[in-house]
């Protein structure tokens, strides 16, 4: 196994850059199709994703989503519409790849893996959750009121309305957009695919070319050759493009500029 890459893949260079910028473009109108009435000016969005996905790429394990939450939960001013979006957009996200690992893998090896069983998990909790919550509400709500007299009933009131806020704006985002979410998501990680494919065959990282391998390196502490390879990628483009739409941002004055966002926000 080499990692050099031959001259005569020097083709592939432009490839992953093209396909690394309509990955990222398409996960980026994904998240802004989520967070499209918050109105975020978009260059200020821009940046905010930049570094986000920076952020991500950096740290491991996936727990740069919690930065992401506090950035987009700063961005909107909402906890709630911060954390919501970010879960919503994780989601989709997990739903396509599933989608996707599970018959590769079936067909591939007979079995699936743990970190693709993981993920699946997730995905039927959330879905379950959503299902159940209108029907988990009337009960609770209507016990609750019958019992309010108890200790503790009204800060449970509180927090069920709070739980049912977030449900309804859940089912706003949703409603009309889950198809688009849904296509985005599988554009991108079929696009993803096809950079890992090409970095694989161009540096002879043959072993380490399946998705499920590069999955399984993101939530273990062993990353292959392949995942280190295409994170010191990301690493290096993205903060790139974190520094341009910083200074875009600066020279428009829409970094800080929260004038704006309460004069859009009352528009």
């Amino acid at each position: 196994m080499t990692e050099t890459l031959n001259l005569g893949d020097l083709w592939i260079v432009p490839a992953v850059v093209i396909l690394f910028v309509i990955v990222h473009g398409v996960k980026l109108i994904r998240l802004y199709l989520i967070l499209i009435d918050e109105k975020i000016p978009f260059r200020r969005f821009l940046f905010l994703y930049c570094l986000t996905t920076l952020v991500n790429l950096i740290v491991p394990f996936k727990l740069g989503e919690f930065f992401r939450i506090f950035v987009f939960c700063r961005a909107t001013k909402s906890f709630r519409i911060g954390f919501l979006s970010v879960l919503l957009d994780r989601f989709f996200d997990t739903v396509a790849l599933v989608l996707i690992l599970l018959p590769f893998e079936l067909l591939k090896g007979g079995s699936v893996s743990d970190s693709t069983l993981l993920l699946a998990v997730f995905a039927v909790v959330f879905i379950f959750a959503y299902r159940a919550f209108p029907s988990f509400y009337t009960y609770l709500n209507r016990y609750l009121i019958m019992n309010r007299t108890s200790p503790g009933a009204m800060g449970s009131l509180k927090l069920l309305e709070l739980m049912r806020s977030g449900y309804e704006y859940v089912k706003r985002l949703i409603h009309g957009r889950y198809a688009l979410l849904t296509i985005c998501s599988f554009v991108a990680w079929l696009l993803e695919c096809a950079i890992l494919y090409l970095l694989a065959g161009s540096y002879r990282i043959g072993e380490q070319a399946d998705i499920s391998a590069y999955i399984q390196s993101i939530v273990s502490a062993n990353r292959t050759p392949l995942m280190n390879l295409y994170v010191s990628f990301g690493i290096i483009f993205m903060a790139a493009l974190t520094v341009t739409t910083l200074l875009l941002c600066i020279c428009t004055h829409t970094l800080f500029d929260a004038n704006k966002d309460k004069e859009r926000r009352k528009a």
